[in-house]
Parts: C-alpha cells; structure tokens; sequence
C-alpha cells in the first residue's frame, strides 16, 4: 500500500506542474495583446543572421583541425583521396549540426542574458499588479521564491504598508517590502538618504543637513537578494537610483 501510495501522490506531483506550467503558458499568451512583427524580425536578425559569422569561423577550423589529423593517417595507407569526402560526410551530418547549436545556444543565450543584465527598467506598475503577476510564477518554484516591491520611506504611511501585507498573505508564498531604513549620524535624520549628481558622480546625500560622509550615514539597500549595509559602486548606485517605486 505504500509503495501505491508513493506512486500516486509522484504521479500526482507531475500533474501539478505540468498543470501549472500549462496555466502559466495561457496567461503568458494572454500578455502578449499584438503581435509586433518589426520587434520580432529584429530579434531575428540579431538572434539568427548575425550568430551565423561565429559559427562559420567555428565549422570552419574545426573542419581544418578534423583534416589535418586524419590525413596523415589515411596518407600512409594510400587512401589521402577520401579525406575530403569524409570531412564533408563528418562535419555535414554529425559533427556540424552538433556543433551549431552548441555554439548558437551559448552566443543567443549569452546576448540575451548581457541585454537583460544592461536593460533599463522603468514600466509603471502598482504594487498589487506586480505581485498578482508573480505569484503565477511562484507555483513553479517549489525550491522557493522571493518576490520585492520597491516602496518609498512609509513611515507615515501604514495603511497602505498593511494593505499590501495582507494582499501578499492572501496571493503569494513570499515576498518582501524594500523600504528605506536610512539615519544620518549628524542631524539623527531618519527615512531616505537621496542619491545626486554631483560633477558626473554619484553621491549619497542627507536631504536635511546635506551630509555626504559615508562614515556617518547608515543607508540600507537591498541588492542582490540581500540587503547591503556597505556603499555600492557607480554602477550599483545608479541602478538604485532608477528603481521604479510600485507605491
């Protein structure tokens, strides 16, 4: 019995993520609204012709290395002359194909993995859209998944802070609210140390006294999953400054 009871409940497992990876398809093609062609024919272009130098260069020195280490083989038996035949038959049906999408997938995936990383984000969208959104995605994920909503300093402002706790206890397995927990040592100014400009460089800055000593400001940001208590480089600081705030 506990061998068809472990049996049923894998099986049972299995249909519930096929179940769910079938919903999430029909709510990924229910987004997708027009079909932009001029979009799609670009990243085409981008996607397929333009992988086609490198692995052209790739086929090409792996048929020349292919040669040169079977034609001093064959040389010595007389049989120099299939060389050429069994590099076309090699590299045409076996080794070729196997090599172009090995080297396809690497460089398509590479190109979209640098897009996405350099990809400015700055679509409007509410807390509670975002969340309802990701939940889908979540059902996927039985390892775990952590899902964050950017908000302003809400210090004076707890009603929404609860409103959007309890519509993530009633939608979703996990998420977080990435508040500002910042303090300036020199005034005891508590909420949000801005972020500005100055000659072309980033600068934390106390909206009330102006301080600008990071040895005397606490400013706590959530980076890379975790939050960060340290002062993060050029880069880092301005993909901060961008954030989109879904409250």
């Amino acid at each position: 019995m506990s061998f068809l009871e472990t049996l049923g409940r894998y099986t049972i497992g299995i249909f519930h993520q096929l179940g769910a990876v079938i919903l999430l398809l029909i709510a990924a093609v229910k987004e997708i609204g027009a079909f932009r062609g001029r979009e799609t024919m670009k990243q085409c272009l981008a996607l397929g012709v333009l992988s086609f130098p490198i692995v052209a260069l790739t086929l090409l020195f792996t048929g020349m290395v292919l040669s040169v280490q079977i034609a001093g083989e064959l040389t010595k038996y007389g049989a120099d002359f299939t060389v050429g035949a069994i590099v076309a038959i090699g590299m045409g049906r076996e080794l070729g194909p196997v090599l172009c999408g090995v080297v396809l997938a690497g460089r398509v995936g590479a190109a979209i993995t640098a897009e996405i990383g350099t990809m400015r984000v700055t679509e409007q969208i509410d807390a509670f859209t975002k969340l309802k959104f990701e939940s889908e995605f979540q059902r996927l994920s039985p390892g775990g998944a952590i899902s964050y909503v950017e908000v302003p300093n809400m210090q004076d402002n707890l009603e929404a802070v609860m409103s959007v706790l309890q519509f993530i206890y009633d939608n979703i397995m996990y998420a977080e609210l990435n508040t500002k927990s910042d303090y300036c040592q020199c005034c005891g100014y508590d909420g949000e140390i801005k972020i500005v400009e100055d000659d072309g460089k980033l600068v934390w800055e106390c909206p009330k006294c102006g301080n600008r000593d990071q040895n005397k400001l606490n400013v706590a940001r959530r980076t890379c999953g975790y939050i960060g208590t340290q002062f993060w480089n050029q880069g880092r600081t301005q993909e901060i400054k961008d954030r989109v705030l879904h409250l």
